[in-house]
């Protein structure tokens, strides 16, 4: 098989003003997400409580070399800690961060992308599509989906590095996409895949020798990861059915993650494929296919590279009995720096069939930001009230039920095992109902609770 053709001869394209322009374009259009209010889940409540004391040199750390813990993630849990005790209380600017650094993954997609490419305007094109993705959204828009932006941040620095001039010396490459893996693997579990996402691209990019050396590179920490932790990752006990998992699953669950993005009026994958409608599937699934027909169509080694790529990023997760958005977050990234090679070389046919599809992944991307933007406002309209209440009586248990029912999740997710709400006790004492009848307070649209009488 030939190797992807290049997209045009160009020069590297070297001036600042680009960068800075897809920066701060980035930043524009996700201004939702970092002028929220409020947060999402219990997730970043719980560690601003660990993050709670007055001096940092205090902070739970995570032990750095104790490897039999489930969750082994000492770079994202450590950093995670500093920036709660920082920001936790000043949730926008906490966004803020998340948000940056999120654009600047952004930006090393768009430094592949030209390296590939050599065309500015794909790699811009690519960058800023990716940014507004849906599962790209939902993670830029949760502060606690660090250890995501962390490991496939590492993994676009070994895709540029991939793409160095053929007189990088191995040794260089090799040490660099060691150190890269390591990173990643000490932020997420998921960075394993980075391995078998090199020798894809060794395989399909014209087997480019550097491609060899990333391989090597990001192969030789892995295997050591896999030794220490493989027994605990897949066999040690689960305080969550979160990560039970069955090699049944997969078909499913590739399913699921693959046809979201269509699925324009959709918050979350999780249950994508028993919640919908067999009509909205089909819609999906037919966008989906029409997206897959153009990058045939473009060229038939970057429509397999489309699906072997994607399916190596999630990995894993494909074997989970459930699916999340953020597990989406590395293969977004794939997937928007393949599509832009695509575009390149695709004529008027082409772009139409990966224009409509891609239309409905934009409009997706923005009715997440929107949703998020609401629940954090919820947020940030109860957390007085509800502090208030605590306040009043320290004993006091608090079952709330809320007026804007369907917010009723997000509003469960805010109270669960939430040791501290801004220094006051919090833990067992309030729970969202689903049954008014068994409720102490309602929740208002406006975040007041009123008192109910028994």
């Amino acid at each position: 098989m030939n190797p992807i053709p290049p997209v045009a001869e160009a020069a590297p394209v070297r001036r600042w003003n680009g960068w800075l322009a897809v920066l701060l374009a980035g930043l524009a259009l996700q201004a939702p997400l970092w002028l929220n209010p409020g947060y999402f889940s219990h997730d970043e409540l719980q560690w601003a409580a660990f993050a709670d004391v007055a001096d940092w040199r205090r902070l739970p750390w995570s032990a750095w070399f104790d490897t039999s813990v489930f969750q082994y993630r000492p770079l994202t849990f450590n950093l995670w800690l500093l920036l709660s005790h920082g920001l936790a209380d000043h949730p926008r600017a906490f966004h803020f961060v998340f948000v940056l650094l999120g654009t600047l993954n952004a930006l090393l997609l768009r430094a592949t992308v030209l390296r590939a490419s050599g065309r500015a305007d794909l790699a811009a094109a690519a960058a800023l599509a990716f940014l507004l993705s849906p599962y790209v959204a939902y993670v830029h828009g949760w502060v606690g989906t660090l250890g995501d932006l962390l490991w496939v941040g590492c993994g676009l620095g070994l895709a540029w590095l991939g793409l160095a001039r053929a007189d990088w010396h191995p040794v260089r490459l090799v040490a660099l996409a060691m150190t890269l893996t390591s990173a990643a693997l000490l932020a997420k579990e998921a960075a394993i895949v980075l391995p078998a996402l090199a020798l894809l691209a060794w395989l399909l990019g014209g087997r480019k020798r550097t491609w060899l050396w990333i391989a090597l590179g990001a192969l030789l920490p892995t295997l050591a990861y896999l030794g220490l932790r493989l027994d605990v990752v897949l066999f040690a006990p689960r305080q969550t059915s979160t990560y039970v998992w069955g090699i049944t699953e997969l078909p499913l669950r590739w399913f699921e993650y693959v046809v979201f993005p269509y699925a324009a009026t959709v918050f979350e994958v999780f249950g994508l494929a028993t919640n919908a409608s067999a009509r909205r599937l089909a819609l999906v699934a037919l966008a989906a296919f029409v997206l897959h027909a153009g990058l045939w169509r473009c060229s038939p080694r970057l429509a397999l590279g489309f699906v072997l790529a994607g399916a190596a990023a999630l990995g894993p997760v494909l074997i989970l009995n459930g699916a999340a958005s953020q597990y989406g977050y590395g293969y977004s990234a794939v997937s928007a720096g393949l599509l832009a090679l695509a575009w390149g070389r695709a004529d008027r046919a082409a772009r139409l069939a990966l224009g409509l599809p891609l239309l409905l992944v934009l409009l997706h991307g923005a009715f997440v930001q929107w949703r998020m933007l609401e629940v954090g406002r919820a947020h940030a309209d109860l957390v007085p009230h509800l502090l208030a209440e605590l306040r009043s009586d320290p004993r006091r248990e608090l079952r709330l039920y809320p007026v804007r029912q369907r917010l009723h999740f997000a509003y469960q997710r805010l109270t669960h095992q939430v040791p501290r709400l801004q220094g006051v006790a919090m833990g067992d004492r309030v729970r969202v109902v689903d049954d008014p009848a068994l409720a102490t307070h309602r929740i208002e649209a406006d975040g007041r609770l009123t008192p109910l009488t028994p």
